[in-house]
C-alpha cells in the first residue's frame, strides 16, 4: 500500500459502495440517506494497482529515474506473470529487477525467473508488495514492501464506530508508513 493509498484508504472505503448479495448496503437504521459521492468505477484492485504504479513512479522521479511506458508490464492472473517475465528477461537489454504490485505476482516471477534458469537475487531482483505470508513461501524469501495490516484495521474499525456514533467527521486518512522485508530476491 502506498502512502497515498494508506492515507485515503479509511475515507476512500467509506465512500464506496459496498455490495453483498445483489444489494447496496450503507444505510444504517435511523440515519438519513447520506449524500453520494460519484466515484470512477474502479474494481478495489485496480484501485490498488493504480496507487502502488504511481508511488513506483513517483519513487523512480525523486531519483531522476524516468519510468518508460515499455517497461510497465501489467498483469492480472498468476498465469500471465509467467510469459510477462519470460518476455522481459528476453529483452535485449534485460532489466536487472522486476517490481511487482503485490507478493502473489512476485511469487510467480520468481518461479519464472528459476525456470528460465536465473537465479533470483542476483541475476535478476525480484520485489513484491504486500509483505505478508506469501513472501515466506518462495525460495529465496521475497524482498517485499510490508503494509502493516494490524494498524490498518484497528484504524478502520475505530473511525467507522465514531462515524456510527457521531456521523460522518470529514477528518482525513491516516498516513501509515510502510517498511521494506528484505529477503535473498533482491
Amino acid at each position: 500500500m502506498s502512502a497515498s493509498q494508506a492515507r485515503h484508504y479509511p475515507a476512500d472505503l467509506g465512500r464506496h459502495r459496498q455490495r453483498r448479495r445483489g444489494r447496496r448496503h450503507g444505510r444504517l437504521p435511523g440515519r438519513a440517506r447520506p449524500s453520494r459521492v460519484r466515484l470512477p468505477r474502479l474494481r478495489r484492485q485496480e484501485y490498488w494497482d493504480l496507487e502502488r504504479l504511481e508511488g513506483y513512479r513517483t519513487g523512480l522521479a525523486r531519483h531522476g529515474i524516468d519510468a518508460a511506458a515499455r517497461s510497465i508490464v501489467k498483469v492480472r492472473t498468476t498465469e500471465s506473470i509467467h510469459g510477462a517475465v519470460r518476455r522481459l528477461l528476453y529483452r535485449k537489454h534485460r532489466p536487472s529487477a522486476i517490481i511487482t504490485g503485490n507478493d502473489v505476482l512476485a511469487a510467480g516471477a520468481v518461479n519464472e525467473v528459476k525456470s528460465m534458469g536465473l537465479c533470483p537475487g542476483s541475476d535478476v531482483a525480484v520485489t513484491g508488495f504486500d509483505g505478508g505470508l506469501v513472501r515466506e513461501m518462495t525460495e529465496p524469501v521475497l524482498t517485499s514492501v510490508r503494509v502493516p495490516v494490524d494498524v490498518i484495521a484497528t484504524e478502520l474499525i475505530s473511525r467507522c464506530l465514531r462515524e456510527i456514533d457521531d456521523g460522518p467527521t470529514g477528518a482525513p486518512g491516516l498516513l501509515v508508513p510502510t517498511e521494506i522485508a528484505v529477503g535473498a530476491s533482491a
